[in-house]
């Protein structure tokens, strides 16, 4: 049985185009690092040869062992992500029950493994923001509001929506963290995060059995994504599926913001990106100050 490699060292900053192919090259430049220092201290030729055939066992072990040999990447323009699953994940129609009420389409995608349960979850909130269907919607919802009342008029002036429709989706994020905080288990660690400059929030839970629940929260182009992994206590893998999110546009394309990307806020134009890739240009070096 291959040994598994140990992750531990491997903090990817934040923007960092993260894919198995990058996780496996940082984990080959430690591994050669280290094999480099050790060389450095060994002046025998012999004792050099024994560790270059050393590193080729090791690369090998490496490339070929289960934590590699499981994860892909799924890209799926339709719903405007791509991440890494430890397998072809599985697809479910679910509803989600927002804050204020409203029922929304949304789509499960879930992997469920030795190394723990993976899954996507996306919320369409633009059922409820776009188009005739969402007038529709947001008409039924306050067709029994009293006359005059703020939630009929939708906060005149304010900008929160007939029914609270904008306040509905712009909390959803908080929303879920809510959902996810309630669960018999302990809150870890709570914070605001960003992934290609895409605000959102990551949760760490400590369930009864001593398994691990890592879940991120991500509101882009009206829709929340929410990451959730349970890994078995012991078992690594939760932090490269939380750090291998990215969005996709309808081409395809990996999308990346110069400036943080704020849901209800105007779009901030997006960074520079190679046509011929599926990734943004390596050569973006930081923010253009007004």
């Amino acid at each position: 049985m291959s040994a598994e490699p140990d992750l531990d060292f491997i903090g990817l900053p934040p923007g960092t185009p993260n894919n198995s192919v990058e996780l496996r090259r940082l984990y080959l430049v430690k591994v050669g690092s280290d094999v480099a220092i050790a060389a450095s201290n060994t002046r025998r030729e012999g004792k050099m040869r024994k560790l270059t055939r050393s590193l080729s066992a090791t690369l090998i072990l490496l490339l070929s062992g289960p934590l590699f040999a499981q994860w892909i990447e799924y890209p799926n323009v339709e719903e405007g992500f791509l991440v890494n699953f430890p397998g072809e994940p599985n697809a479910e129609e679910i509803e989600w029950v927002s804050e204020y009420g409203a029922t929304i389409p949304a789509r499960r995608y879930s992997v469920d493994s030795a190394r723990g349960n993976y899954s996507v979850t996306v919320v369409d909130y633009r059922f409820i923001s776009r188009g005739d269907e969402a007038q529709s919607i947001r008409a039924a919802r306050v067709a029994h509001c009293p006359e005059g009342a703020e939630t009929c008029l939708g906060g005149a002036g304010m900008g929160t929506g007939i029914g609270y429709w904008r306040v509905d989706m712009q909390g959803s994020m908080v929303y879920g963290a809510w959902q996810i905080m309630q669960r018999d288990a302990e809150v870890d660690y709570f914070t605001w995060n960003f992934t290609d400059l895409v605000e959102g929030l990551q949760i760490t839970l400590t369930n009864p059995d001593q398994s691990r629940t890592y879940a991120s929260l991500y509101l882009h182009d009206d829709r929340l994504y929410i990451l959730e992994a349970t890994t078995p206590e012991g078992v690594r893998g939760a932090e490269l599926f939380q750090q291998s999110l990215g969005f996709l546009d309808p081409e395809g394309i990996r999308i990346r913001y110069e400036r943080y990307y704020h849901n209800s806020a105007p779009r901030p134009e997006r960074a520079c990106r190679d046509p011929n890739a599926n990734i943004f240009c390596p050569i973006y070096s930081g923010f253009s100050d007004p």
